[in-house]
């Protein structure tokens, strides 16, 4: 008898996705790779490949389906072997999650390897889809969208109070579907469970590590406080950093969005994210790449220590207090850095407050051709 996992979906539309109009699934965890067929190859990672393949899975017939396997070198007991199947298993509490996308089925080719199934991405990710929206509305609502997911998965909401962190945060690592524009998290390769003073892990090696000729760090002064005689935005969130701070060192992630403390080898916790969505934000508000001229020498030189330099804000752009956030978001200080949930309501205070602005410009100016110029900025 099939070992299953019952979960089911109760979130929008996954049209765009293999298993359309699915709302509830069995995770199966002795699926056998002889289920599959039409393997090509959709991309691959340091220890892992994905397929999009056929799945012969009962009683819905043949579907089309992404299949991440194992790669033949890394087989053997612990380590990459140990971290996928923890990432099955986690994606599987997921599948109730806004934002993620479903895992199906799990199991271990004939040769040992591990694999699992999951839905197939028919859409672009987050990368192109930056520069292609012109409206400001529209990106701050992708913004807003991205912190809703990850208030979710740092609340622990599937996961009974465990935040879940994803670790590898950057636009090609977010899925939009084509026909809503809905955002789903991928590559969930990095991922870890956290729960406040009980759980201790170790760092997985970076897919994007420093160069090794790199200079020695000195070691980071903590900073307070955002910018000089202004009162701080999200002063509830300010706590002792040694209560909350997790034993998992080394680097993670993507540089161009990775956190100072997680650069550094530093320990960190869940605010590591934090930093890793501002960087995001700046990108989506603005269209601009953030540290484009910075080589990773550079970024661990300027950036990640001698006064953590940042991208200047064109002011233009961030309306309402969004300034502020945003410089708190990557604040080199992970104690100056809001939750997830105070970002959500500053991000729809702000959407609210630009909504209206725009309404009373087009009520002064008379005529509503005027929302066309006034399209790019607030």
């Amino acid at each position: 008898m099939s070992k299953t996992r019952s979960t089911t979906r109760s979130r929008g539309s996954v049209g765009e996705f293999a298993g359309v109009g699915r709302r509830s699934t069995n995770v199966r965890e002795d699926v056998k790779i002889s289920e599959l067929s039409n393997f090509k190859m959709m991309g691959q990672g340091e220890y892992a490949v994905v397929y999009s393949a056929k799945w012969k899975d009962q009683p819905e017939g043949e579907r089309e389906v992404a299949v991440k396997v194992l790669k033949k070198e890394h087989l053997g007991a612990g380590g990459p072997a140990e971290d996928m199947r923890a990432e099955a298993q986690i994606l599987s509490k997921l599948n109730n999650n806004p934002g993620t996308v479903n895992i199906f089925a799990s199991g271990d080719t004939e040769d040992g390897r591990p694999f699992f199934i999951m839905e197939k991405l028919s859409g672009v990710t987050l990368a192109p889809r930056i520069s292609g929206t012109t409206d400001y509305l529209k990106r701050l609502e992708m913004v807003t969208s991205l912190a809703r997911i990850f208030e979710s998965l740092h609340r622990g909401a599937a996961t009974n109070g465990k935040k879940v962190l994803h670790r590898d945060l950057k636009p090609a690592n977010v899925g939009v579907t084509p026909s809503t524009g809905e955002l789903r998290l991928l590559d969930f390769g990095l991922v870890r469970l956290l729960h406040d003073g009980e759980e201790r892990l170790s760092e997985a090696s970076p897919p994007d590590p420093p160069p090794k000729d790199a200079p020695p760090l000195p070691p980071m002064t903590p900073t307070r406080g955002g910018r000089k005689g202004k009162k701080q935005a999200f002063p509830k969130s300010r706590t002792m950093s040694g209560d909350s701070l997790f034993d998992i060192t080394g680097n993670t992630g993507s540089l161009r969005y990775m956190a100072p403390e997680v650069a550094r080898h530093e320990h960190y916790n869940h605010k590591c994210e934090i930093y890793s969505f501002g960087v995001m934000m700046f990108q989506m508000i603005e269209q601009k790449l953030p540290f484009a001229r910075k080589n990773p020498r550079i970024m661990m030189e300027q950036v990640f220590s001698n006064g953590h330099w940042r991208e200047p804000l064109n002011k233009a752009y961030w309306p309402f207090g969004l300034d502020e956030l945003m410089e708190n978001c990557w604040h080199p200080n992970i104690d100056e850095r809001p939750e997830f949930k105070e970002i959500v309501e500053k991000l729809t205070e702000v959407s609210r407050a630009v909504t209206e602005a725009r309404a009373e410009r087009v009520k002064s100016a008379g005529c509503l051709s005027c929302l066309v110029s006034m399209g790019n900025k607030p």
